[in-house]
């Protein structure tokens, strides 16, 4: 029996690891020669050592000789014992000279030292794409066959990867395990959670390589891109819709299901998304958390801050492609197209007139009733419309239409425009408005 004096006298050829005995060499060399001389009788998988064909053959005979004392859980192999048994004490034995990460098992320090060497041995036959991990490789290769092994058993969801089948089941379950030390918020994931971090650092780790705009997190940061490339990957089977996002996709066809389960606790009105149901809330609670810089006017969700930030700026980005006329908001502009197309959605129960727009069929349903729902404060007259009380306000404070022809000034431009047809024949005078 050799005793370790630290001499290894035996080399290997290929790589110069040295040995302490011949055997031991020789077993190493198999990793260069790829020779497996011991063969399972029954699934006949090759193997080059023999303690590792033992190892396998409790598979098939289902025998697990190693228990833990802690939790009588066993296993096949004493390595795995080993592994499992750091759970209980937390020991992370093995540590990073890099970054100092710590790892329970020498083996996932190897794997992760391939992070820092850049080293990925794993290739992809199909796509050439590279990995550091087999592991990787194998959920990769599930992208290409569309195999979904791993089902969920309460909602028959299914997925390619074993660990996030764990994370989706925390989601019935209601199991939150990751806490923000902030804010005491909880998620699912740990993915999650670093990103909600750098809501409390303002760390923007993602920057655009082509407006150098920077955003928090991945997810984030590819939603991002798509703006630039124009990319909507994920189309609607219903009405061919396309959207850059799956979460939105999915959220739209709830509209063609007619599903509404976002649900007011005051009124039960109910809505398709989440978002839409918070800022309803504000509706009860009067609360208004977005003030704007320039004339403080508060409003109380962000789509509508957005849009009444662009009357200061005076930015129309959407275009009729019929006649070029802008607007400051998409629904806008869709409504506008229904002019030229002549659709007519919103029929007038009365009488049967038609509309583009839902605003304009309850005007017209204020002629019926005699309804005046809109009062001036100064002289109490009341109105139909709100243009209608906002023209009419005019006439109290100021008169912004003037003639350039003969100076008379008018509140409204619909007068005003009555007005200049008076000079048609007087040319060769143009018409102009001065305010």
């Amino acid at each position: 029996m050799r005793i370790d004096t630290g001499e290894r006298p035996f080399e290997c050829a290929t790589c110069q690891k040295r040995f302490m005995n011949k055997s031991n060499l020789e077993r190493h060399k198999r990793i260069h020669t790829g020779e497996k001389p011991f063969k399972c009788t029954i699934c006949e998988k090759r193997f080059a050592h023999s303690s590792t064909l033992r190892d396998h053959m409790l598979l098939h005979t289902g025998e697990k000789p190693f228990e833990c004392k802690v939790c009588l859980k066993r296993f096949n192999k004493r390595g795995h014992l080993t592994y499992h048994l750091h759970t209980h004490t937390g020991e992370k034995p093995y540590e990073c000279s890099n970054c100092q990460k710590k790892f329970r098992a020498k083996s996932a320090l190897k794997i992760h030292m391939r992070l820092h060497a850049g080293v990925k041995p794993y290739e992809c036959a199909i796509c050439q794409n590279k990995f550091s991990q087999k592991k990787d490789l194998e959920s990769h290769m599930l992208t290409h066959t569309g195999e979904k092994p791993f089902e969920c058993s309460t909602c028959q969801k299914r997925f390619t990867v074993k660990s996030t089948l764990k994370t989706h089941m925390r989601m019935h379950a209601g199991v939150k395990p990751y806490e923000c030390a902030t804010c005491q918020k909880k998620y699912f994931r740990k993915a999650h959670l670093e990103s909600h971090m750098r809501i409390h650092t303002g760390e923007k780790p993602f920057e655009c390589s082509v407006c150098l705009k920077r955003l928090s997190d991945n997810r984030s940061y590819k939603f991002h891109m798509r703006i630039h490339t124009g990319e909507r990957p994920f189309e609607c089977s219903t009405c061919q819709k396309r959207f850059t996002l799956k979460s939105i996709l999915k959220t739209h066809m709830r509209m063609h299901a007619g599903v509404k389960p976002y649900e007011c606790a005051t009124c039960q009105k109910k809505y398709f998304r989440k978002a839409h149901l918070e800022s309803h809330r504000r509706i009860h609670t009067g609360e208004k958390p977005f003030e704007c810089s320039v004339c403080l006017k508060r409003l109380s969700d962000n789509r509508s801050y957005k849009f009444h930030m662009r009357i200061h700026t005076g930015e129309k980005p959407f275009e009729c492609s019929t006649c070029q006329k802008k607007f400051s908001v998409k629904s806008t502009l869709s409504t506008h197209m229904r002019v030229h197309a002549g659709v007519k959605f919103y029929e007038c129960a009365i009488c049967q007139k038609n509309f583009s727009q839902k605003i304009h069929l309850k005007s017209h349903i204020r002629a019926h009733t005699d309804e005046n729902a809109f009062e001036c404060s100064i002289c109490q007259k009341g109105f139909s419309t709100k243009m209608a009380l906002n023209n009419h306000l005019r006439s109290h404070v100021e008169k912004p239409y003037t003639c350039s022809i003969c100076q008379n000034s008018f509140s409204a431009k619909k007068t005003f425009n009555i007005h200049v047809t008076i000079h048609d024949g007087e040319k060769p005078f143009k018409r102009s408005i001065s305010k």
